[in-house]
């Protein structure tokens, strides 16, 4: 689905309990600046063609938000579909990770880490910055794509229900405080919309529009009480 002229949602066949619909990858950027792909999904061979095709080949990154089964599996096998060959970035899970949660990208991100996808035209230029956001997982990261004030939240705020905190990788202070900044975040980077990995966009037009931006706020009140 095009959500914008510069970003497409493909949503991978993995529904469930804990999944929603499915998990939601997307492909950021246009034919001049190539394609970074955020969270590629389990490694569904259907789904990584299509993530292929829908980027003509030119994946310039893959970014997985964090190491769990449904967002990363999928990094390595459409890593190799490209030529020539996109770095796989992110965070390596931590040692709480589960065993069917270990992942370790190419490169690891930094924190405030800009990356970028420049062509040769005057507006062919797509940002996304990184926050590391532990909480869901340790290794959590959510990705700010500022020109067109939207956060890639991953499973760290979701559209239809509050995330799974689930000891020792995932820890509930931690995902409180990383609330708080990524509400910070969304204010000083003007974000309208959240484009979670599973599940609807949350944000809309006019009065709706600060539904992205006091998401997170909303989240943390109700968490806090279960502390």
């Amino acid at each position: 689905m095009a959500l914008l002229k510069n970003l497409l949602r493909l949503t991978a066949p993995n529904p469930g309990a804990m999944t929603g619909p499915g998990t939601n990858s997307y492909l950021v950027g246009d034919a001049d600046t190539g394609y970074a792909v955020i969270d590629p999904g389990p490694a569904d061979p259907q789904h990584l063609e299509k993530l292929w095709r829908a980027a003509a080949g030119d994946i310039r990154m893959i970014v997985c938000t964090h190491s769990h089964p449904d967002h990363s599996p999928g990094a390595a096998p459409l890593q190799a579909m490209c030529h020539p060959r996109p770095p796989i970035l992110g965070l390596p899970s931590a040692p709480s990770a589960r065993s069917h949660s270990q992942f370790v990208p190419d490169r690891a991100l930094q924190e405030g880490e800009r990356l970028c996808l420049a062509g040769t035209g005057a507006d062919a230029r797509h940002t996304l910055q990184v926050m590391h956001t532990p909480g869901h997982a340790a290794n959590h990261l959510c990705l700010l794509l500022l020109e067109d004030g939207l956060l890639f939240s991953g499973d760290h705020i979701l559209s239809a229900s509050t995330t799974v905190i689930d000891p020792p990788d995932g820890d509930m202070t931690a995902y409180l405080a990383s609330l708080d900044r990524l509400s910070a975040a969304c204010s000083e980077h003007r974000i309208g919309f959240i484009l979670p990995a599973h599940g609807h966009v949350i944000g809309g037009f006019a009065d709706e529009a600060t539904d992205g931006r006091a998401r997170s706020a909303s989240i943390r009140r109700r968490r806090s009480r279960w502390r």
